[in-house]
C-alpha cells in the first residue's frame, strides 16, 4: 500500500485516508488503473 500510495496509484478516500477494508466501487477501479497507466 505504502509503494502504492508513494507511486500515486492509490490516493486514498477525499480525506486522504486509505480503507483496506472497504469494498472499491467501479469508479474507483478505473480511477486506479488510469493512475497506474499514467505512472508507466
Amino acid at each position: 500500500m505504502s509503494w502504492a500510495v508513494a507511486e500515486g496509484v492509490f490516493n486514498g478516500n477525499g480525506q486522504g485516508l486509505l480503507e483496506p477494508g472497504r469494498a472499491i466501487a467501479r469508479s474507483e477501479l478505473c480511477a486506479v488503473l488510469m493512475n497506474w497507466e499514467a505512472r508507466e
